[in-house]
This record gives C-alpha cells, sequence and structure tokens, in this order.
C-alpha cells in the first residue's frame, strides 16, 4: 500500500504527516487533484510560510495599483 493512501498518515485528515516517507512532495490520495507536502518535513513549513508572504505580498500591492487612465499619464 502507498502510504499516501493510508489515513493514519493524514492529520485531522487533510495534513500528510509521515516521517518515515522521505518525500517532500507527495501524490495526494486522489491522484487528479495534484499533490501535497509531508508535513512531518521541516521545509514544508518553511515553503508554506513563503507562499503565505508571497499572498500578501502580492494582495497588497495589487490593491495599491490605480486603473485611472489619468495617473499613467
Amino acid at each position: 500500500m502507498n502510504p499516501t493512501d493510508d489515513n493514519k498518515n493524514y492529520r485531522f485528515g487533510l495534513f500528510y504527516y509521515n516521517q518515515d516517507d522521505p518525500r517532500t512532495i507527495v501524490p495526494r490520495k486522489l491522484r487528479t487533484l495534484g499533490y501535497t507536502m509531508n508535513f512531518a518535513r521541516p521545509i514544508s513549513y518553511v515553503a508554506l510560510i513563503l507562499l503565505i508572504i508571497m499572498l500578501v505580498f502580492l494582495v497588497y500591492v495589487l490593491s495599491n495599483v490605480s486603473l485611472d487612465p489619468k495617473g499613467f499619464a
């Protein structure tokens, strides 16, 4: 059995957590839904924090963009 198919490797039914799995990025239980991170690996938390920082920065930048055509002149 593939370790990603075992429900005991999921915390709260959402987060894959398997210390015996050396992979950081693993396929989801339903392969058509893509991939997830193995949160037993510390680099997963770093990647998640960086993703959140980038999203917050993008929202901040886009919220300050002027759509007024006179602003471009």
